[in-house]
């Protein structure tokens, strides 16, 4: 009798194992799906913003934004083949009903965090240093600067848009679940960032950056002009920044 109940009770873990890898493949699968429609959106997000802003983009990247887009366009879809081969091969899975094995999630992890890294990476060349920490400056402004030349010539309503740039060290990497991840960065430089944005609404600006940002840039950087020290929310000690026209 206690022979007989052991095995059914270890048919019945046995199952429930199965159904429980089955429903995280069929998560891993939706996470994937969910994945290449934001980088399609993403891909043809970059191709209208560069037909509209072409020349302010050309500017902001320094005469190189076509070599910066030819590489994204390469990068995306190399990105796209790799997760298109990922959908699939855990779609045969399910289908089959087997369950994953271990080499096929660390291909998952690495490819899906290889996303932002890429995007440092190639930040970094076309950009500087300064902005490998996913800052959207380099992106946002050149469309403000358009959006402000449409703005003068009425053909669209006035708009205002506030940046804050900070510098430093912080914590960056994928955190959840199987059911759901996020890439994401923490760390007091990201609140601090958070605050410098806020002081835009004070001094009616639309780019602010702090004291560390602008001596990394240097000399590189022009039209910074002082606005002093300011206390922000959260900090003992006042901060300098700076306006960037």
């Amino acid at each position: 009798m206690k022979l007989h109940r052991r095995k059914s009770s270890t048919a019945i873990s046995g199952a429930f194992e199965e159904e429980f890898a089955l429903e995280i493949l069929k998560s891993d699968k939706l996470r994937i799906t969910i994945l290449i429609g934001a980088v399609t959106a993403s891909v043809l997000v970059i191709l209208i913003f560069s037909v509209f802003a072409y020349e302010e983009f050309q500017q902001a990247f320094h005469g190189n934004f076509k070599a910066f887009l030819l590489t994204v366009l390469i990068a995306m879809a190399a990105t796209l083949g790799c997760l298109f081969i990922e959908r699939a091969a855990i779609a045969r899975r399910i289908k089959k009903q087997i369950k994953a094995v271990p080499l096929l999630q660390y291909l998952s992890a690495f490819i899906e965090t290889s996303i932002p890294t890429v995007g440092m990476i190639v930040a970094a060349q076309f950009l500087g240093p300064i902005y490998a920490l996913f800052t959207p400056a380099p992106f946002v402004y050149p469309l403000l600067s358009r959006v402000r030349k449409e703005v003068a010539e009425g053909r669209v309503l006035s708009t205002t848009v506030g940046i804050g740039l900070h510098a430093g060290e912080a914590v960056t990497g994928s955190i959840g679940s199987a059911l759901r991840r996020e890439y994401t960065v923490i760390g007091d430089v990201v609140n601090l960032a958070a605050r410098i944005e806020k002081l835009n609404k004070q001094f009616g600006s639309q780019l602010l950056i702090s004291e560390i940002v602008w001596q990394n840039l240097g000399k590189t950087l022009t039209g910074a002009t002082p606005m002093g020290q300011v206390q922000v929310k959260g900090r003992e000690e006042a901060i300098q920044v700076y306006q960037v026209s």
